[in-house]
């Protein structure tokens, strides 16, 4: 899972969660925060997945996420407990002895030998329609 806001470079200067992105084995879904941030039963639905113990959560350098869900998302709760969940990145150090910190697009590389695209990474995540096709 990953969310994302519009990327700033004034100090400062609001942002807003705009998507949250899920997948699982076979489905990927990217949910419009801008639109549902005060929808209960998105919330009610998120809270049952992330509490489930039989779900396992992934995250990547997630604590920048989790702050941005409690600023944008002050009326939801289902950021704040996951029955299980492994910071990929934390768990990436911890395995290969790493001291610095590692980005996602290097640890896919070594993993798939093949590099991750970026491209969209400062995108206005808060624009819609998202794309144009």
């Amino acid at each position: 899972m990953d969310s994302e806001w519009r990327p700033t470079v004034k100090p400062f200067a609001e942002q807003v969660l705009a998507i949250f992105q899920l997948s699982s084995d076979t489905d990927a879904y990217i949910i419009d925060l801008i639109a549902l941030k005060d929808n209960m039963v998105l919330d009610a639905m998120l809270t049952e997945i992330f509490t489930d113990e039989r779900t396992l959560s992934l995250g990547f350098a997630f604590a920048s996420d989790t702050s941005m869900f409690k600023q944008s998302l002050p009326a939801m709760n289902f950021f704040k407990r996951f029955a299980r969940f492994l910071d990929v990145q934390t768990y990436w150090q911890a395995i290969k002895k790493e001291k610095n910190q590692i980005g996602l697009a290097k640890v896919v590389e070594s993993i798939y030998k093949k590099p991750l695209c970026k491209g969209e990474q400062m995108s206005n995540w808060e624009k819609r329609p998202l794309r144009k096709t």
